[in-house]
């Protein structure tokens, strides 16, 4: 069968390329077309039709000022898509994009070809509005987490939990926090970084404008309270090391390392990371850590997040426990105070964040999320 895939964003891209790696085991002949990043292109052993890097924006400032580049985007998928004529549709998270370029288009054009939405967009905490466009448009979802499935029933959707794919992603890395052979490689393959002080992990997200807002935050933080510390930060997929240089000059004791993310996360003593699907993979690990999510404007982001988020919480860890489990710092609340203070509550509550941990790997369904995945795209079939 001929699948497109659409994935817009760094995460997409990796489930994109787990799900692809996937299909090409159960149907041989699978042929592929697709919106994704580099590590989709290498599954598929094809250059993505639209690279995730053109739309993968945040932020309404962000989004108006590369409009018309999105739009262009936009425009181009759907002719390939015309053009490829596929048997399965997969919309891969990026709901901006998706709800907008590929869902009414893909219906209009497409209309008995199933549309399978995999990874689906956080409506139950933000988008409850936006539930009927699935509805009308998508002929099953894909969740990844427990309570998304009866959610998304109870709204009429037909909905099935695969499991989340991060377990899978993670390999030997799951629950592998201070395991002593991951740090005596990770040493090994990582020699110019000191060992001499314990580290502490940095990921400041995915996209350019994350990087920019949290990254200089986590230098001052570490630098002006954990001098002790050797702060390493994680460089995502897809960005390229002079985003991160301009902030990372003003403190020499910073590395950043590529492509080590998970075997970092396992040697270091603690991290500080931007919400977003990483928070999940440190938990996964078993790294201590603390959420921290700056983006301007600051105290209108505060508000916003009052008036619309229908979540106590806005990391993945604390929202899959259903209750705190991890520190989280928004906008105007991520200062370097409240950082250091979280921070440091994190060695009197080592016993219990990991047995929190715990419960959050056991509601994961294990290992298998990308062959279940595409099972259920293969086995589609639409109905009105």
């Amino acid at each position: 069968m001929k699948y497109f895939i659409v994935a817009g964003e760094s995460s997409g891209d990796l489930y994109g390329a787990r799900l692809i790696t996937s299909l090409k085991q159960l149907d041989p002949q699978a042929k592929f077309l697709f919106v994704g990043g580099d590590r989709m292109a290498e599954a598929a052993e094809t250059a993505p039709l639209v690279h995730c890097e053109e739309i993968a924006v945040m932020g309404i400032v962000a989004v108006l000022a590369r409009f018309q580049a999105i739009a262009s985007a936009g425009r181009k998928m759907q002719e390939g898509l015309l053009s490829f004529a596929p048997d399965r549709i997969v919309a891969i998270d990026s709901s901006g994009f998706n709800f907008r370029y590929l869902l009414p288009f893909a219906k209009k054009h497409f209309p008995q070809v199933p549309l399978i939405y995999y990874i689906v967009p956080k409506l139950w905490a933000w988008g409850k509005r936006r539930i009927k466009t699935l509805r009308r448009y998508c002929t099953a979802l894909l969740v990844i987490f427990p309570f998304e499935e009866q959610f998304f029933q109870s709204e009429g959707i037909p909905t099935s939990f695969v499991g989340n794919p991060s377990v899978e992603v993670l390999g030997k890395y799951l629950n592998s926090y201070k395991n002593q052979s991951l740090q005596q490689d990770f040493v090994a393959r990582n020699k110019r970084i000191p060992t001499s002080k314990p580290l502490i992990a940095l990921l400041p997200g995915s996209r350019k404008q994350e990087i920019k807002e949290n990254l200089p935050l986590m230098l001052r933080t570490v630098a002006h309270y954990y001098p002790h510390y050797t702060p390493v930060i994680a460089r995502a997929k897809g960005r390229k090391a002079e985003e991160y240089s301009q902030y990372i000059q003003m403190y020499p004791k910073a590395f950043l390392l590529d492509d080590d993310t998970y075997a970092l996360l396992a040697s270091a003593e603690m991290a500080i990371v931007t919400s977003g699907t990483a928070t999940l993979e440190t938990a996964l690990i078993g790294t201590p850590q603390v959420v921290c999510y700056r983006f301007k404007p600051l105290r209108i982001v505060n508000w916003l997040y009052s008036k619309v988020i229908h979540t106590p919480f806005f990391s993945l860890v604390n929202i899959i426990a259903g209750h705190k489990v991890v520190e989280e710092l928004l906008a105007a609340d991520a200062t370097e105070k409240k950082l250091f203070e979280a921070l440091e509550k994190l060695s009197s509550q080592a016993s219990i964040l990991q047995e929190e941990y715990r419960e959050i790997r056991l509601k994961l369904a294990g290992d298998q999320a990308s062959v279940r995945a595409a099972d259920a795209i293969i086995q589609a079939g639409y109905s009105e």
